[in-house]
């Protein structure tokens, strides 16, 4: 487990726990074709499937045109919204999970997960 990881165990612990937003940073294998290939289009699915078991959503899905800054090369950035950190927990248990983990192996290549706690009111109620 990572720092972030026990950052995460620790808000719920400490009965802090509230809605936030994950922000995916990703960078698709070749075989997952992106953005129209079967393997991507699979992991989407599925994602949404298990985000939808565990109370989240994504808020956004947005292709890179590039970098100016950093070098790092990536398709698209996911804003998925998560109603608790305990949700976002539970996700490892969820009926999609493995599927959803399987798929996400195959057609993920390179991935930042940025948690963002403070968020616009909007945001709290889509």
């Amino acid at each position: 487990m990572n720092p972030a990881e026990y950052e995460i165990i620790e808000t719920v612990a400490a009965g802090a726990d509230k809605p936030f937003v994950m922000l995916n940073l990703n960078a698709y294998a070749e075989r997952a074709g992106y953005p129209n290939g079967q393997g991507y289009q699979e992991y989407m699915a599925k994602l949404d499937q298990l985000l939808s078991e565990a109370g989240g959503k994504v808020l956004w899905r947005v292709p890179v045109e590039g970098s100016l800054l950093g070098g790092i090369a990536l398709h698209e950035v996911i804003a998925i919204y998560y109603p608790s950190h305990q949700a976002f927990l539970n996700m490892r248990t969820l009926p999609s999970s493995d599927e959803n983990f399987r798929l996400r192996e195959l057609a993920v290549e390179r991935a930042q997960l940025h948690r963002c706690t403070e968020l616009p009111g909007e945001w709290l109620s889509r």
